[in-house]
């Protein structure tokens, strides 16, 4: 690479691979100015830069100034496509082989915002960005790149058009699109502290003048709020992994019976069945039944109830002496492994602590999901505190499903 006058600044990813563009780490948050607070506490920086967007917050934090290269890519190039991947060699128009040794830009994007973006050699990409490229409409890269994308991405292979991605460039691109400092005080936002200072003092000397009545609550007692989850809730690993089984076997079906939805209530499973036939075939359908549910091996037996045309299992509760744990950054990581998934309308909430109890929900939708889908959220909450509130999973005619779900996160604070 040429030498620059600037400073070499080691990227914060996992490469060995020195340049001169920093990427800064990236956050996607929900609407609301206390949620973008309780993520600068949790994970304090001295620069970042806030974009806002209709359904939510996009925070880019880091240690130095850095530059929000997605950012200024979507300013320039903006395809067809609702969710795409583009892959972009660093200084330098364009590569020929997947042998360069020159360092790449990958950068993933859906509804028009950025979901994630990586700077490291074309082959870890390729791992890392594998996923994506899958799930993703279109996979851009420059038009002679010499570069196996894979054989479930080829065919969304695009050529990107010419993006001027050099360091030089990319370090002297405008302020919105760096990691600002947030220790610049303006003259502006000095008043306004004076300001609050002097309402502040106001308000103090009323209630002074004005004491409130005190009003006494009662504490909830932290070993009572962790023994009612345990014998109330599921963990979510149980319900979901339970919830894909239930749901595969439903594919067998006999003719003439069709799943509609599955729900959660309490610690029950419920499975509504249809009958898309007058006069169905009862003796296929008990068969069926008594195959998957009602054998010796059954981890579970599933009941039929045939007045409600219903399937519903009661599931199995955490053991009264489960361990609680240090919830840390786990519920940040798995809301980022939720996203990257493709569930949409993610929302976490922290509740008031419990003593040394941390609370947290989150809740979410997705829709035309492989059950799949199940499957992977029960692997990510796998050997977790995370309980499940609500579920609901409607399969549709593409053998997808739509699903809808609450899960709670419960552990000490550090």
């Amino acid at each position: 690479m040429k030498q620059e006058q600037q400073t070499v600044i080691q990227v914060r990813q996992d490469s060995a691979i020195t340049h001169k563009v920093s990427l800064p780490a990236l956050a996607q948050l929900p609407k609301g100015i206390q949620k973008l607070r309780e993520h600068r506490k949790r994970h304090p920086a001295p620069f970042d830069n806030i974009k806002r967007h209709k359904d939510g917050i996009t925070r880019y934090y880091s240690d130095v100034s850095a530059v929000c290269v997605g950012e200024w890519v979507i300013s320039q190039f903006t395809p067809l496509e609702n969710q795409w991947v583009l892959l972009y060699p660093l200084d330098a128009d364009e590569a020929t082989s997947s042998d360069s040794p020159l360092l790449w830009y990958a950068l993933h994007v859906k509804s028009g915002r950025v979901q994630r973006e990586h700077l490291d050699n074309i082959e870890v990409l390729l791992t890392q960005f594998a996923f994506e490229c899958v799930k993703s409409e279109a996979v851009y890269l420059p038009k002679s790149a010499n570069i196996n994308i894979g054989a479930d991405s080829e065919e969304k292979r695009k050529p990107a058009p010419f993006l001027s991605v050099k360091s030089q460039y990319l370090q002297a691109l405008p302020n919105k699109y760096l990691t600002q400092s947030l220790e610049r005080w303006h003259r502006p936002a000095l008043i306004s502290v004076v300001c609050l200072c002097l309402t502040g003092l106001g308000t103090w000397l009323m209630l002074i003048n004005n004491p409130p009545q005190i009003t006494l609550t009662q504490a909830v007692d932290p070993f009572e709020a962790w023994s009612q989850q345990l014998n109330q809730t599921p963990l979510a690993e149980t319900a979901l992994r339970q919830s894909q089984k239930m749901l595969s076997n439903a594919r067998l079906l006999p003719n003439g019976y069709q799943a509609k939805t599955l729900t959660l209530g309490g610690n029950t499973l419920s499975l509504e069945i249809l009958s898309t036939l007058s006069s169905p075939n009862r003796n296929t359908f008990n068969r069926w039944h008594q195959r998957y549910w009602q054998h010796k091996q059954a981890a579970k037996k599933i009941v039929w109830n045939g007045s409600r045309a219903v399937l519903h299992t009661t599931l199995y509760l955490p053991p009264d002496d489960m361990t609680m744990s240090v919830l840390g950054r786990y519920p940040e990581k798995l809301y980022e492994q939720l996203r990257l998934l493709g569930i949409d309308e993610l929302v976490l909430n922290q509740a008031s602590a419990v003593g040394q109890i941390e609370n947290w929900t989150l809740s979410g939708k997705v829709t035309s999901s492989n059950i799949a889908t199940l499957g992977n959220i029960a692997y990510l909450t796998q050997k977790k505190p995370v309980f499940i509130q609500s579920l609901t999973v409607t399969p549709n005619l593409e053998n997808e499903v739509d699903m809808a779900f609450t899960l709670a996160l419960l552990g000490v604070t550090p």
